[in-house]
Formats: C-alpha cells, structure tokens, sequence
C-alpha cells in the first residue's frame, strides 16, 4: 500500500506464482501430472508490516511518516523476518480458497 510514493504497508508470500498455484491442487491432480505432493511446501509463509498508527497520523496532517513507521528496505529479502504466521495458509485452506486466492491463469 503506498501514498504519494511512500509505502505504508507491505504484504506478499514467498512461493512463486506455480508453486501456489501446485499448493492449490488436490493429491491425486498432482499425482496425475507426475508430481508428488510431498515435495511442495505445507504452508504458504506470509510476511505482512501493517500501516502503523502514526504512519497514518503523518498522512492526515500532511506530512511524511517517519522511516521508523514504514516497511523496512529489506522487507523483500527477508522472508521469515516479518512473517505472520496467522496469516500463513496451509495446502487445504489454499485448496478450499483457490478461487479467490489465486490470480487468474494467463490464456
């Protein structure tokens, strides 16, 4: 999430856009394409940082938050650092919310 340039809030998964879309498959359509289940992840880890408060406080007064209150720069590279682990998603709640979860498939 940014504002006039500035990132506020940051959220992203660590596993490429295959790999997810595998996560998502039951056992037996994995097996189907010579893939053993047991080879992909079992939880889709997710790093979050939140807007903080006073981030958003800056926003409304016009000013610019302070670094302290931002994303990190090396939120990217860090993939257990600020990882959420409420908001990680094991394979069957990817499963049961692929639909929504994943981005449509390009034709």
């Amino acid at each position: 999430m940014q504002h006039n340039g500035v990132r506020l809030a940051a959220l992203r998964h660590h596993e490429t856009r295959d790999t997810v879309r595998l996560m998502a498959q039951s056992d037996d359509d994995l097996k189907a394409q010579g893939i053993a289940p047991d080879s992909l992840p079992a939880l889709l880890l997710v790093s979050a940082w939140s807007v903080h408060p006073e981030a958003l406080e800056a926003i409304l007064e016009g000013e610019v938050p302070a670094p302290s209150f931002l994303p990190p720069g090396d939120f990217e590279w860090h993939p257990t650092a600020y990882q959420q682990l409420h908001l990680s998603l094991t394979r069957s709640e990817l499963q049961e919310q692929a639909p929504t979860v994943l981005p449509a498939s390009p034709k």
